[in-house]
């Protein structure tokens, strides 16, 4: 039997001294205080594709640090299916973004990861740097990396700091991508980019999402969306086209469709699922055929009267149920308009409008909007005094360096549009709520109230 053990003992030995500050010593006085052991578990005992999925979520530079961990982790970072590439991150900080140096210091660094991933497998790849001469040999090389490594996603986005004055762009090589890589191929991104397609390009047929910014392209290259049957999401900001945009085939699966501050002279599209359909620019010839759709949000920089608005929108957006409407609209009539085309499913409507102050009397017009939309259950009227004239307002759609897609967006036109965004209490004609306000114009297009994404 063991002799019974001392209680004061016992405290004494667990306050005894230690020696070090930083830790505790496995022994003092010679008697065992704690055993120290190694972990159990190390992050390198993961299986290799969790630790790629980890690498994935990380930012390319800090991919690279790990390799200071282990000498594993050199081997494990080559083979993260996932490249970013971002000017803006990527780089010493003795050199500034857009100078030659910089540049200089992208490129090295693009090609040594490349090297490493040389005949592996890129789930995406994506270059974000604006376009310089010196760029140029080595995108086209980087083009035939995409083709060889089976990329799925692929972003090529060359806009410069400062674009303004600047009409070339970077000719994306599409004869680089074999038929294989056509069928991988499911979101594309190119900015600042040139299209111009090979006489036999056959399309991608599994392409799901095209985001298109400053790109300049001619009506026959777009066609090939006709090719296209797998789309879902396509936007064409700031593009270039000085022609129709047009697809002559169905595109049964697309779901999003934005146009915005676009050279064109007019959309035609047969999307039969279409939900949401988001356009800004000039008012062209529009012809949208959706059996559903769900959400439009409208902003023209003309001037456009309630009768045409009134004659020519229902009819292009017959079915729509959720419709924003931001214009710079004239009113010539003091009393309701008789017999106008109807929105037969509009539900919430939100007109966005600047006015000039001579036509405060023809006011009541405006409620022509809710005769032609006999089912609305809620309406919200946001206006103010027209501060610029037409052509001003053309010189500040034009110019600018802002990206649009970031002023112009979904998510919030989404919210508001299905009812959850602030609606008010009291009642208009039919409509379950409505709000009417009074607002002062602060730009050109008065505040943004919707952005697309």
């Amino acid at each position: 039997m063991e002799p019974p053990v001392n209680q004061k003992e016992l405290v004494m030995e667990d306050n005894l001294p230690c020696t070090s500050s930083r830790a505790r010593p496995n022994h003092c006085h010679g008697k065992q205080i704690f055993k120290t052991s190694k972990l159990g578990f190390q992050l390198l005992d993961l299986p290799e594709d969790m630790l790629c999925k980890i690498l994935s979520e990380l930012p390319l530079k800090e991919v690279i640090r790990t390799s200071v961990l282990s000498s594993k982790w050199r081997y494990v970072r080559t083979i993260n299916p996932k490249l970013r590439f971002d000017g803006m991150t990527m780089g010493s900080n003795r050199s500034v973004y857009g100078s030659k140096q910089r540049t200089q210091e992208f490129i090295q660094n693009v090609n040594a990861t490349l090297k490493q991933h040389n005949g592996m497998f890129v789930e995406d790849f994506e270059v974000k740097f604006g376009l310089h001469s010196e760029l140029v040999i080595h995108l086209d090389n980087w083009v035939r990396f995409v083709a060889a490594s089976r990329t799925k996603n692929l972003a090529f986005d060359l806009v410069p700091t400062g674009f303004r004055g600047r009409y070339v762009r970077y000719l994306f090589p599409f004869e680089l991508l074999d038929y294989g890589s056509t069928l991988r191929l499911q979101r594309i991104q190119l900015g600042f980019v040139h299209i111009e397609l090979p006489s036999q390009f056959s399309g991608f047929p599994n392409l799901r999402k095209l985001d298109l910014h400053l790109v300049r392209a001619t009506t026959k290259d777009i066609n090939v969306l006709s090719s296209c049957s797998s789309l879902e999401w396509l936007s064409m900001v700031r593009c270039h086209l000085d022609d129709e945009l047009k697809v002559d085939l169905p595109l049964p699966r697309l779901l999003y469709l934005c146009v915005a501050d676009s050279m064109l002279t007019g959309i035609k599209f047969n999307a039969m699922n279409l939900k949401t359909f988001v356009y800004k620019g000039w008012r062209y010839s529009l012809e949208i055929r959706s059996l559903d759709l769900k959400n439009a949000h409208l902003n023209f920089f003309d001037r456009i009267s309630v009768e045409d608005a009134l004659t020519i929108l229902p009819t292009v957006l017959s079915r729509v149920k959720n419709l924003n409407l931001q214009i710079q609209t004239t009113l010539q009539m003091p009393t309701m308009l008789e017999n106008t085309s109807k929105f037969s499913q509009l539900r919430y409507l939100v007109l966005e409008l600047t006015m000039n102050c001579r036509d405060s009397g023809n006011i009541l017009s405006l409620a022509s909007y809710l005769g032609a939309a006999p089912f609305v259950e809620k309406f919200e009227l946001h206006s103010g005094p027209s501060s610029l004239s037409t052509e001003a307002r053309r010189s500040a759609a034009v110019g600018g360096d802002e990206k649009v897609g970031e002023v112009l967006g979904v998510e919030d036109a989404e919210r508001r549009l299905e009812g959850q965004g602030p609606g008010g209490a009291a009642r208009c004609g039919r409509a379950t709520g409505c709000r009417i306000e009074r607002r002062r114009a602060s730009s050109a297009f008065g505040t943004p109230r919707w952005a697309v994404r």
